[in-house]
């Protein structure tokens, strides 16, 4: 029996990142756009992010509205310093205080 697939949008809420990393165990995702909000299977796919980028991307607050504080700074290593002991959704804290769930996550950026 096969199991629905679990999509992401190009530009995704952190609230929705973080309810499937806490809900699901997969290592990968599919990025598509032109999705409605019900069925994200629908659109056309863009690329694949995996789950230890996702994670980074949280740790390090990697946001699209604040990326004027990141933007120019951003580089392959802000990954590779947390390879190979990635850390786990769990310990990701996101600050209430920031409304963090309310930001987005560009995976344009990223893929």
């Amino acid at each position: 029996m096969s199991e629905q697939v679990v999509c992401v949008r190009m530009k995704e809420s952190v609230e929705y990142i973080v309810n499937i990393l806490k809900n699901t165990s997969y290592h990968g995702f599919p990025v598509v756009d032109q999705v409605d909000d019900i069925n994200r299977n629908s659109g056309r796919l863009r690329g694949f992010i995996l789950r230890t980028q996702l994670i980074v991307i949280l740790k390090r607050s990697f946001f699209e509205e604040t990326k004027r504080f990141w933007e120019q700074k951003i580089s392959i290593e802000a990954f590779r310093d947390e390879y190979p002991r990635f850390p786990s959704i769990d310990d990701i804290k996101l600050s209430n205080d920031k409304l963090a769930y309310k930001y987005t996550i560009n995976m344009e950026i990223f893929m």
